[in-house]
Protein backbone atom coordinates (compact mmCIF):
# COMPACT_ATOMS: atom_id res chain seq x y z
CA UNK A 1 0.00 0.00 0.00
CA UNK A 2 1.42 3.44 -0.84
CA UNK A 3 -0.28 5.70 0.91
CA UNK A 4 -0.12 9.38 1.40
CA UNK A 5 -1.17 12.79 -0.56
CA UNK A 6 0.14 13.40 -4.12
CA UNK A 7 1.60 17.18 -3.13
CA UNK A 8 3.20 16.68 0.38
CA UNK A 9 4.50 20.31 2.36
CA UNK A 10 6.13 18.65 5.04
CA UNK A 11 5.64 19.30 8.54
CA UNK A 12 7.99 21.22 11.07
CA UNK A 13 11.57 21.76 9.61
CA UNK A 14 10.34 19.60 6.72
CA UNK A 15 7.63 22.49 5.64
CA UNK A 16 7.81 23.09 1.83
CA UNK A 17 5.34 25.80 1.04
CA UNK A 18 5.67 24.88 -2.57
CA UNK A 19 5.12 21.09 -1.72
CA UNK A 20 6.90 18.13 -3.42
CA UNK A 21 5.09 15.93 -6.21
CA UNK A 22 5.07 12.26 -5.72
CA UNK A 23 4.52 11.31 -8.86
CA UNK A 24 7.80 10.27 -9.72
CA UNK A 25 8.35 8.87 -6.77
CA UNK A 26 5.32 6.57 -6.98
CA UNK A 27 5.88 5.61 -10.36
CA UNK A 28 9.49 4.84 -9.36
CA UNK A 29 8.42 2.75 -6.49
CA UNK A 30 5.86 0.79 -8.74
CA UNK A 31 8.87 -0.11 -10.81
CA UNK A 32 10.88 -1.66 -7.97
CA UNK A 33 8.28 -3.09 -6.39
CA UNK A 34 7.34 -4.79 -10.39
CA UNK A 35 10.67 -6.78 -9.98
CA UNK A 36 9.64 -8.18 -6.91
CA UNK A 37 5.89 -9.17 -8.28
CA UNK A 38 4.75 -7.68 -5.61
CA UNK A 39 0.88 -6.90 -5.86
CA UNK A 40 0.37 -2.66 -4.91
CA UNK A 41 -2.01 0.17 -4.76
CA UNK A 42 -1.75 3.58 -4.10
CA UNK A 43 -3.77 5.30 -1.44
CA UNK A 44 -4.29 8.50 -1.33
CA UNK A 45 -6.89 11.40 -0.67
CA UNK A 46 -9.97 13.16 -3.12
CA UNK A 47 -7.76 15.94 -5.01
CA UNK A 48 -8.21 19.38 -3.83
CA UNK A 49 -6.37 21.23 -6.22
CA UNK A 50 -5.68 21.17 -10.23
CA UNK A 51 -2.16 20.33 -9.77
CA UNK A 52 -3.01 17.14 -7.95
CA UNK A 53 -5.85 16.00 -10.77
CA UNK A 54 -3.43 15.82 -13.10
CA UNK A 55 -1.11 13.82 -11.38
CA UNK A 56 -4.54 11.65 -10.47
CA UNK A 57 -5.05 11.79 -14.35
CA UNK A 58 -1.30 10.54 -14.92
CA UNK A 59 -0.91 7.86 -13.03
CA UNK A 60 -4.21 6.21 -14.07
CA UNK A 61 -3.93 6.94 -17.99
CA UNK A 62 0.00 5.01 -16.65
CA UNK A 63 -2.61 2.11 -15.77
CA UNK A 64 -2.03 2.67 -12.22
CA UNK A 65 -3.99 0.72 -9.53
CA UNK A 66 -5.22 4.10 -7.40
CA UNK A 67 -7.91 4.50 -4.53
CA UNK A 68 -8.87 7.71 -4.13
CA UNK A 69 -11.00 8.15 -0.69
CA UNK A 70 -12.83 10.81 0.81
CA UNK A 71 -10.52 13.04 3.61
CA UNK A 72 -12.92 12.16 6.24
CA UNK A 73 -14.37 15.44 7.97
CA UNK A 74 -12.83 15.83 11.30
CA UNK A 75 -10.82 17.62 13.64
CA UNK A 76 -7.61 15.85 12.94
CA UNK A 77 -4.37 18.14 13.06
CA UNK A 78 -1.81 15.75 12.53
CA UNK A 79 -3.96 13.93 10.17
CA UNK A 80 -3.37 10.36 12.37
CA UNK A 81 -6.35 9.37 11.84
CA UNK A 82 -6.71 10.07 7.88
CA UNK A 83 -3.39 8.65 7.48
CA UNK A 84 -4.99 5.29 9.22
CA UNK A 85 -7.95 5.65 7.49
CA UNK A 86 -5.73 5.66 4.12
CA UNK A 87 -3.99 2.43 4.44
CA UNK A 88 -7.18 0.66 6.01
CA UNK A 89 -8.91 1.85 2.20
CA UNK A 90 -6.09 0.53 0.70
CA UNK A 91 -5.96 -2.55 2.51
CA UNK A 92 -9.77 -2.90 1.60
CA UNK A 93 -8.27 -2.74 -2.38
CA UNK A 94 -5.99 -5.34 -2.38
CA UNK A 95 -6.79 -9.09 -3.17
CA UNK A 96 -7.87 -11.11 -0.31
CA UNK A 97 -4.99 -13.73 -0.95
CA UNK A 98 -2.30 -11.14 -0.41
CA UNK A 99 -1.00 -12.52 2.94
CA UNK A 100 1.87 -9.94 3.69
CA UNK A 101 1.18 -6.15 3.51
CA UNK A 102 3.62 -3.22 3.79
CA UNK A 103 2.58 0.19 3.70
CA UNK A 104 4.81 3.16 2.36
CA UNK A 105 5.03 6.49 1.96
CA UNK A 106 3.82 8.27 -1.56
CA UNK A 107 6.85 11.02 -0.96
CA UNK A 108 9.93 8.80 -0.24
CA UNK A 109 11.54 6.55 -3.07
CA UNK A 110 12.51 2.82 -1.95
CA UNK A 111 15.32 1.46 -3.49
CA UNK A 112 15.50 -2.61 -4.48
CA UNK A 113 17.57 -3.39 -1.33
CA UNK A 114 14.45 -2.47 0.38
CA UNK A 115 12.47 -4.66 -1.25
CA UNK A 116 14.87 -7.51 -1.04
CA UNK A 117 14.44 -6.84 2.57
CA UNK A 118 10.80 -6.69 2.25
CA UNK A 119 11.14 -10.17 0.62
CA UNK A 120 13.19 -11.53 3.25
CA UNK A 121 10.10 -10.57 5.77
CA UNK A 122 7.72 -11.70 4.32
CA UNK A 123 9.34 -15.12 4.26
CA UNK A 124 9.93 -15.31 8.04
CA UNK A 125 6.99 -16.94 10.00
CA UNK A 126 6.17 -14.38 12.48
CA UNK A 127 3.71 -12.71 13.56
CA UNK A 128 5.07 -9.08 14.17
CA UNK A 129 4.51 -5.98 13.05
CA UNK A 130 7.14 -4.19 11.65
CA UNK A 131 8.06 -0.35 11.81
CA UNK A 132 10.39 1.72 10.43
CA UNK A 133 11.39 3.30 13.81
CA UNK A 134 11.69 1.99 17.19
CA UNK A 135 13.67 4.62 20.17
CA UNK A 136 14.44 4.36 23.45
CA UNK A 137 11.08 5.81 24.29
CA UNK A 138 8.41 3.89 25.91
CA UNK A 139 5.70 2.61 23.32
CA UNK A 140 7.26 4.95 20.42
CA UNK A 141 6.25 3.82 17.20
CA UNK A 142 7.63 5.46 13.69
CA UNK A 143 4.70 5.46 10.90
CA UNK A 144 6.57 5.57 8.00
CA UNK A 145 6.88 2.08 7.32
CA UNK A 146 4.64 -0.45 8.17
CA UNK A 147 4.86 -4.42 7.22
CA UNK A 148 3.15 -7.87 8.69
CA UNK A 149 1.32 -10.71 7.67
CA UNK A 150 -2.68 -9.67 6.75
CA UNK A 151 -4.06 -10.90 9.66
CA UNK A 152 -1.31 -8.63 11.97
CA UNK A 153 -1.51 -5.97 9.89
CA UNK A 154 -5.43 -5.60 10.00
CA UNK A 155 -5.78 -6.24 13.37
CA UNK A 156 -3.27 -3.37 13.60
CA UNK A 157 -4.92 -0.57 11.54
CA UNK A 158 -8.75 -1.91 12.62
CA UNK A 159 -7.72 -1.19 16.31
CA UNK A 160 -6.12 2.07 15.74
CA UNK A 161 -9.31 3.57 14.27
CA UNK A 162 -11.08 1.60 16.49
CA UNK A 163 -9.87 4.54 18.61
CA UNK A 164 -11.66 7.42 16.36
CA UNK A 165 -10.37 10.54 17.17
CA UNK A 166 -9.40 9.82 20.93
CA UNK A 167 -5.86 10.32 21.20
CA UNK A 168 -3.85 8.73 24.18
CA UNK A 169 -0.77 10.48 24.00
CA UNK A 170 -0.29 13.95 22.13
CA UNK A 171 2.91 12.44 20.78
CA UNK A 172 1.84 10.64 17.51
CA UNK A 173 4.48 7.68 17.33
CA UNK A 174 3.73 7.91 21.14
CA UNK A 175 -0.16 7.63 20.64
CA UNK A 176 0.26 4.94 17.74
CA UNK A 177 2.70 2.59 20.12
CA UNK A 178 0.50 2.97 23.17
CA UNK A 179 -2.83 2.02 21.33
CA UNK A 180 -0.58 -0.46 19.42
CA UNK A 181 0.04 -2.50 23.28
CA UNK A 182 -3.66 -2.26 23.78
CA UNK A 183 -4.92 -3.61 20.42
CA UNK A 184 -2.48 -6.94 20.64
Amino acid sequence: VIQGPLVTFGQGPNNSEKGFNSLQTIIENIENIGKFKFQYVVSTWDSNTEHEKKIVDRLTNLGIRIIISNIPRVDDPDHRYKHHYGIYKGIEALDKDVSFIVKVRTDQLYTNEYWKFIASLEEDDNYKLCISELYNDPFFVGDFIYAGKREVFEKFIMGFLGYGLKNLHPCLAMDIGIKYCNIV
